[in-house]
């Protein structure tokens, strides 16, 4: 038994893809679903920005991303001897956020308790629509508080008819004007800061390209939209049905990415199941005594399904969610660099309680994985023995068994639920602190000059932020579920990785039916090294067509010895010859065939009687074989009488549905269809009545001839016809010879013998 060295979570997911060859087309297609997704959710809280920027400022775009200066620095100062703001302004007029702050510093100086409001605009520069109109919004102010408002324009500056209607409270003024010489005295008690020159990185540069792309469609928009109320609602309409459709390709596309995601998995698990099942069934029958049926049953079922969330978490969370949030990522790098960068303080945080909760929940997963297959043996040698159980009126204890069993399991889940809770809590705690923050820093960013970012852009951000920390929120029950999966990977995998020890010789032969004789020589067997040997120094020789009974106490070996004939173990010390070739330079497959084995424990399959007497035909087996077949087995009878549906009838797990003799039947039919040369019968006839014995003894005799026979038996009757008895104990021969010269001799064989036929003598053991 060879098993492979313990591998990292990216080895068995390397692994886990090897079974998934062929789907190169559907992955290729779930990635770009992933992308797309993430990229109409992005196009989805984009939507935002415009329909604030609609309903609060009249605006479609912000054309401040178009510039590489700051909008415009505008600072005042109030005398409050001769009650006179002064205001003084440098840098680009034409952003939006110019304007806004125009109107700002307008509505907040233009107090009655002023008699004067002067304000310099002789050094900025490029004036637009929104500064025109935040002028305008500070006549109306001035003329509706009476208060005079002077205002110093650059020479160049042509200003719209509406603000050169003459006004009592409101002034336009050029720098060569004599009252402007007044109005820049006042605004130069006012301090300055140094003008800002914004990033021109390449994320700058990006928006001003993207901005200036779409900026003359917008522009077109946005004069509509400013014509009336109604043409403002027919916009507004426009980009919310635009979000809707968004965000319903978004939907469609999360759609597609779970269903494929999901028949990756599936597949993967269906393919990973067979290899598995078609690798035990090749293993030797070392594995399968040293491992529980419940065991190997959790290990094919529970184990390879837990893989399933692995390939779905894998791809739904593991590939997607790195898209998601690099596609926002990037997107908040597109609003605001700064406050990105401030996000990623948390980062570490959730990457060291990522590593921590993996550690853990894959610990106790694979201890939950080990209770769940005791758990699934307990129930299948307990429904198996359930007559046993009812016979000695054990249910409470099997009961109780399976409640110890059943509560360490439901502590250990409870374990692994606190851990994966305990991360999930905790990160929704920093994506709580992270957006406080956010909101903190935004603050900063929105109030203080130089204004860098506006309220519809900060609106953004958050939406952006929140939809970060959607998929991180999970990421602990994520990291759970994938430890989970990788525990019962390393179950799988350690299946797989064991390795038969009988397999083929290099060169090895087919077999072919013996033509000399069957030999056994100084065999030497044990089941495990440092534990006492079961055969020592056995050495039988059995000529072609001759029938050999072994005789002994239970546990004697009998069963062992033949046992190694078809190969199930290799003897530890000598060989088994099939005509002079020692068995080990022989491929397994054709030995196989040459050897029918009928034994006590009848297996029939939940299939109909027919597929169970054609079983292991690689040909089409005919109707009249099998019936041919069950007549000579004295089957053909009851298959016809007793059975409503014949030879169609299924016989359910086991046999149930059909008696001791009835499956012992079959399985002497199933034995003469396959017409192997040497058969064994392993306690073929015990536990049998009279009259079944007397058929299936019949059947017997009828199949033996002319083939190579061994038979063990504790019925003496069944073997007295044999050419040959061998009697064991403790592994060696200690008696041979026929029936009659067994009793001669007065030896082991004539005491079983008496024991059995009514001369048992006090003290003598019953049972041979």
């Amino acid at each position: 038994m060879v098993k492979g060295k313990k591998l990292n979570d990216w080895q068995t997911y390397k692994r886990l893809l090897k079974y998934m060859r062929g789907t190169r087309k559907v992955v290729l297609l779930l990635i770009f679903c992933m992308v797309l997704e993430a990229l109409f959710t992005v196009v989805t809280i984009f939507s935002i920005k415009p329909i604030i920027e609609l309903l609060l400022n009249n605006r479609v775009v912000d054309s401040s991303h178009l510039h590489t200066v700051q909008p415009m620095t505008l600072e005042a100062v109030v005398d409050g001897d001769t009650r006179t703001a002064a205001l003084k302004g440098r840098g680009s007029l034409e952003t939006a956020q110019s304007g806004d702050r125009l109107r700002d510093r307008l509505r907040a100086n233009v107090d009655p308790r002023n008699k004067l409001v002067a304000m310099d605009l002789s050094e900025t520069t490029a004036p637009g629509a929104e500064a025109w109109s935040a002028l305008m919004a500070g006549r109306l102010i001035a003329e509706d508080r009476q208060v005079p408002l002077q205002v110093v324009l650059p020479a160049e500056f042509e200003a719209p008819d509406f603000l050169k209607t003459p006004s009592e409270f409101f002034t336009l003024l050029r720098p060569t004007d004599a009252a402007a010489q007044e109005v820049t005295a006042l605004a130069a008690q006012v301090s300055m800061p140094v003008p800002k020159v914004a990033s021109t990185g390449p994320i700058a540069r990006l928006k001003k390209s993207t901005v200036s792309a779409f900026r003359p469609y917008l522009l077109t928009v946005e004069r509509y939209a400013q014509q009336s109320q109604a043409n403002k609602f027919n916009v507004l309409g426009f980009i919310i049905g635009g979000m809707l459709f968004s965000a319903f390709m978004m939907t469609v596309c999360s759609f597609g990415v779970g269903f494929m995601s999901t028949y990756l998995a599936s597949l993967t698990v269906n393919r990973l199941r067979n290899h598995t099942y078609s690798h035990m069934l090749g293993l030797d029958l070392h594995y399968f005594n040293s491992h529980s049926t419940g065991n190997l049953m959790s290990t094919v079922m529970q184990d390879v399904q837990m893989v399933a969330s692995s390939i779905d978490i894998l791809f739904g969370s593991v590939l997607k969610t790195p898209i998601t949030v690099g596609t926002l990522v990037v997107a908040m790098f597109f609003v605001s660099p700064p406050l990105t960068l401030f996000t990623f303080l948390v980062v570490p945080f959730i990457i060291a309680m990522i590593f921590v909760i993996a550690r853990r929940v894959r610990k106790i997963s694979r201890r939950i994985q080990e209770s769940r297959a005791i758990i699934t043996g307990m129930m299948q040698e307990t429904f198996t023995g359930v007559r046993v159980v009812k016979a000695f009126n054990t249910e409470p204890w099997e009961s109780e068994r399976f409640r110890k069993e059943t509560r360490l399991a439901f502590k250990r889940g409870l374990k692994n639920t606190i851990a994966e809770e305990l991360g999930t809590s905790l990160t929704q705690m920093l994506g709580a602190v992270t957006v406080a923050s956010v909101v903190l820093a935004g603050g900063y960013f929105i109030l203080r000059p130089p204004h860098a970012m506006s309220g519809s852009d900060f609106v953004l951000f958050i939406g952006l932020v929140t939809q970060v920390f959607r998929p991180l929120k999970n990421v602990s029950r994520t990291t759970g579920k994938i430890q989970r999966g990788l525990a019962g990977c390393d179950r799988v995998f350690a299946a797989l990785d064991t390795l038969p020890k009988l397999v083929d010789a290099p060169g090895a032969v087919a077999a072919v039916a013996p033509q000399r004789s069957i030999e056994f020589r100084d065999v030497h067997f044990g089941y495990a090294l440092g534990k006492e040997p079961v055969l020592r120094g056995i050495s039988l020789t059995v000529p072609v067509g001759r029938a050999v009974a072994l005789v002994g106490e239970t546990g004697s070996g009998k069963s062992t010895l033949v046992n190694l004939l078809p190969r199930f173990f290799d003897p530890t010390d000598g060989a088994v010859l099939w005509d002079g070739a020692d068995l080990r330079t022989l491929q397994v497959k054709s030995l196989r065939e040459q050897i029918s084995l009928i034994t006590q424990d009848v297996i029939l399959f939940d299939t109909s009687i027919a597929e169970n007497i054609s079983y292991g035909h690689t040909r089409e087996v005919t109707r009249d074989e099998v019936v041919a077949a069950a007549r000579a087995a004295n089957a053909h009878d009851f298959i016809t009488r007793n059975l409503a549906n014949g030879y169609d009838t299924q016989v359910g797990a086991r046999g149930v549905r059909l008696s001791g003799g009835e499956r012992q039947r079959i399985a002497i039919a199933r034995a003469i269809l396959k017409d192997a040369p040497v058969m064994i019968l392993d306690e073929a006839t015990s536990a049998l009545d009279s009259e079944t014995e007397a058929l299936i003894q019949e059947a017997l005799t009828r199949v033996m001839k002319g083939r190579t026979v061994f038979v063990i038996a504790h019925r003496l009757s069944t073997i007295q016809n044999c050419d040959e008895i061998c009697v064991i104990d403790e592994g060696t021969f200690v008696e041979r010879g026929t029936h009659d010269e067994l009793l001669k001799r007065g030896g082991q064989y004539a005491r079983y013998y008496n024991i059995q036929f009514g001369n048992q003598k006090a003290g003598e053991p019953a049972s041979v």
